[in-house]
């Protein structure tokens, strides 16, 4: 892996946890690292924005089966 997919990596991790985050109540910082990967996929294969949000809110209500807030599955231009 390069050293610039890591540090992409990491920051979509920190996304996850910080703003992200569907658990709540302070998981693990590494608790959604399951998820990074398909989510740099997308990223680099520049997929639309809704299917990063669909894959967020599938992650949230399907695997994590917790349910979470539009805004938080929105990307907001980011």
């Amino acid at each position: 892996m390069s050293r610039d997919a890591k540090a992409e990596t990491r920051a979509i991790n920190q996304i996850l946890w910080r703003d992200w985050d569907p658990i709540g109540c302070g998981v693990p910082e590494d608790e959604y690292e399951s998820y990074v990967w398909p989510i740099y996929e997308l990223l680099i294969g520049r997929k639309p924005r809704a299917e990063i949000e669909a894959y967020l809110r599938w992650a949230a209500d399907e695997a994590i089966t917790v349910s979470v807030a539009d805004e938080k599955t929105a990307t907001r231009g980011r």
